[in-house]
């Protein structure tokens, strides 16, 4: 036997909605002050489970060591047949965002008696109802934090565009790593791309002429007919910024110029907004214009009886 055999043997979880260096160290810090939290409430980890980059609030992502965890927790070992009695976390908001994972966690950690449940504050009683209570609590309380952070987010997203500051993420094709600059041979691709759509030429044709040409995308990929057709119908192009789907316009209604150097002329987007709108723009006339068909009368046609020559004559 070891000599931490007499330990309890729980399982960690760790989660972190961005990572935005991609190199997973805000999870790898959670199971640290994980393996801290075991040590001082007499457990051992026996797995580590681990949502990296995930966000708790969506209900329509799914976690897939949570998801795993949970069965884990319902059977009480894991595939291996290890025995598992309980769960250390960080904190809460780590673990669930939403009244409905908070329940099915409690669940299935309390499907047999006896389970542990610690954070980094200490062992949780949630065999305790008002325990319970007190994290759906703070479940609902982290929810709407949650909402808040959202609403400041869009807010944040619509004065940076009312101030036509560039959007965050990767650079677009035809402009530098500043998002300001033009990028000289990628912005002339795209402005002689615009003049020939405007002047009839098909998109299949400029797509096939950029792939013959080995034109990338800025993420190193082949251009698709929508990629391409996206970038052409950027308002972007002449200077001028989109948000959720609609022009930045002023308190005169006029489009707010952005703070970059624009490929062609609003002119010429105008053009190309109206050639892409007309295109997906549904049938106008609808069913109830269509004209009647009427059908004879056949109540008032009778037919007349066979009569031979001999019986006219």
């Amino acid at each position: 036997m070891s000599n931490n055999d007499h330990l309890v043997p729980v399982v960690a979880y760790a989660r972190i909605s961005a990572d935005l260096a991609r190199d997973a160290h805000g999870v790898e810090d959670q199971h640290k002050v994980n393996d801290e939290t075991a040590a001082a409430v007499g457990c051992r980890i026996v797995h580590y489970y681990t949502d990296n980059d995930l966000s708790a609030a969506k209900a329509d992502l799914v976690r897939p060591d949570f998801e795993a965890m949970l069965k884990v927790l319902k059977a009480g070992r894991l595939p291996d047949g290890q025995a598992v009695r309980g769960v250390i976390v960080v904190a809460d908001d780590r673990l669930v965002r939403r009244v409905g994972d908070y329940e099915r966690f409690v669940d299935a950690l309390t499907y047999e008696d006896g389970r542990l449940y610690a954070d980094a504050k200490g062992l949780k009683d949630l065999y305790n109802e008002d325990v319970e209570s007190m994290g759906l609590f703070g479940v609902v309380i982290s929810k709407a934090e949650v909402r808040k952070i959202r609403r400041r987010t869009r807010r944040s997203h619509r004065r940076r565009a009312e101030q036509g500051i560039p959007v965050g993420g990767k650079r677009p094709f035809g402009w530098n790593d500043d998002k300001r600059t033009l990028r000289p041979e990628e912005a002339e691709r795209l402005a002689q791309a615009v003049r020939d759509a405007i002047a009839g030429k098909s998109l299949h044709s400029i797509l096939l002429q950029w792939r013959e040409e080995d034109v990338r995308t800025v993420h190193g990929n082949a251009w698709s007919a929508r990629s391409l057709k996206l970038a052409l119908w950027n308002p972007r192009l002449c200077g001028w910024r989109r948000h959720n789907g609609e022009l930045v316009r002023d308190a005169d209604g006029i489009p707010v110029v952005g703070q970059w150097e624009p490929i062609i002329t609003p002119k010429e987007w105008m053009a190309i907004d109206a050639l892409f709108s007309a295109r997906i723009k549904p049938n106008a006339r609808s069913t109830s214009a269509r004209p009647r068909v009427t059908k004879p009368d056949v109540r008032r046609t009778r037919l007349r009886p066979y009569r031979s020559q001999s019986e006219n004559a």
